[in-house]
């Protein structure tokens, strides 16, 4: 290798073309308005997404508020509709987003209940759902407000 002629300038020459070329491509009109077409895409199926979740997540704590309280005593379908929410979060096109606004579960948690095992559950899952419908809601709005 010490033998080889020197080069760093061919070497140095071959990459700022290559830089050169990639950053007027870049930055072509064309390019840019195509990026800001597909960032402007995202940005409104993420907003429709946090929507949907967050509506997905209200009807969730709604029925089990109203299982916890005692206004509905048909556990099997609010469990249903349970099971129907997650399935929503879970099949949806912002479920990796869903993952970062669930809140952490001590702040679900709160003090503990004299309800049995079922309402102690729909408890905690009404506060779940509660808190990830709000930040849905918050993040959707935020989106909104920014665009």
């Amino acid at each position: 290798l010490l033998a080889l002629p020197p080069r760093r300038d061919e070497i140095d020459l071959r990459l700022g073309e290559a830089f050169a070329g990639a950053e007027a491509a870049f930055y072509a009109p064309p390019e840019r308005e195509a990026r800001s077409l597909r960032y402007d895409a995202a940005r409104e199926a993420l907003t429709e997404g946090l929507a949907l979740l967050e509506a997905a997540a209200e009807r969730a704590a709604a029925a089990a508020e109203r299982g916890a309280d005692g206004r509905d005593s048909a556990a099997r379908r609010i469990l249903e509709e349970l099971e129907e929410a997650d399935r929503l979060i879970a099949e949806s096109e912002v479920r990796e987003v869903a993952g970062f606004l669930f809140p952490p579960l001590p702040e679900t948690e709160g003090a503990p209940s004299p309800a049995g095992e079922l309402e102690r559950h729909l408890e905690l899952s009404a506060k779940m759902y509660r808190a990830l419908a709000e930040a849905a809601h918050y993040q959707a709005e935020r989106l909104r407000r920014t665009s």
